[in-house]
C-alpha cells in the first residue's frame, strides 16, 4: 500500500512540475525591448518641436517688420503713380522738415519726414501714404500726423494717399476767425453805473 501511494505521489509531483516548468521557459513580450527606445524617440521629438517653435517665435518680430517695410515700399511706389494720375506734380520725396515747439519756455525743434511734397494749380501739399486701417482720416493718429505735416511744411493742406483703395484725400485746415473777447461781467456793471450817473447829472 505504501509503495502504491509513494509511486502515485511521485507521479503526482512529477506531473505538477510539468506545466510550471513549461510556463517559466516561455518567451516574454517581443515589444518590451523597444519600449525604452520609443519613449526616448518621443521625448527627442517633443524637444525638437519645442526648439523649432521657439526659433519661429523669436524670428516673428523680424519677419513682421520686414513685411511692413515691403508693404510700405510697395505702397509708396503705388502712391507715386496715384498722385501723378490725380494731377499732382511731385516736388520732393522723403523731404525733411521740423516743427518747433516751446517746451517749458525752451524752443525745441522736432524733426519730421513726410513721404512727398507735391504741387497742383499753384498750391503746395504735403502727402503721406497710408495702408490698412491707417488710411482713414477718422483714424486719430493719421489725422494728427497730417495736420502736423501741413503746419510744419507750411502747405495749403495735406494729402492722404491710399494705394490700396486707389484714392487721394485732400485735407485743409479751416482757419476759424478769431473770436471777439467777451467783456467780463464787472466791466459791464461799471459801464452801466457810469451811464446811469451821466444821465442823472445831465438832468
Amino acid at each position: 500500500m505504501s509503495g502504491k501511494f509513494g509511486h502515485a505521489n511521485g507521479r503526482g509531483n512529477h506531473g505538477s512540475h510539468g506545466p510550471g516548468s513549461a510556463g517559466s521557459g516561455a518567451d516574454g513580450d517581443p515589444l518590451s525591448p523597444w519600449i525604452p527606445w520609443a519613449v526616448a524617440a518621443l521625448a527627442a521629438g517633443a524637444a525638437l518641436t519645442q526648439s523649432l517653435r521657439l526659433i519661429w517665435l523669436r524670428g516673428r518680430p523680424a519677419r513682421e517688420l520686414a513685411a511692413r517695410r515691403r508693404r510700405g515700399a510697395r505702397g509708396e511706389r503705388d502712391a507715386r503713380s496715384l498722385l501723378r494720375r490725380a494731377g499732382y506734380r511731385i516736388v520732393a520725396e522723403q523731404p525733411e522738415g521740423a516743427i518747433e515747439l516751446l517746451l517749458d519756455g525752451e524752443r525745441t525743434p522736432l524733426p519730421l519726414r513726410a513721404d512727398f511734397l507735391v504741387q497742383r494749380g499753384g498750391a503746395r501739399f504735403v502727402a503721406d501714404a497710408k495702408t490698412g486701417k491707417s488710411a482713414d482720416v477718422r483714424h486719430a493718429a493719421t489725422r494728427r500726423q497730417l495736420l502736423e505735416y501741413a503746419l510744419a511744411y507750411d502747405c495749403e493742406g495735406a494729402l492722404l494717399v491710399d494705394p490700396e483703395g486707389a484714392r487721394v484725400v485732400e485735407l485743409r485746415l479751416l482757419r476759424q476767425p478769431a473770436r471777439r473777447g467777451r467783456l467780463p461781467g464787472l466791466l459791464w456793471f461799471l459801464l452801466g453805473v457810469g451811464t446811469t450817473l451821466v444821465a442823472f447829472m445831465a438832468k
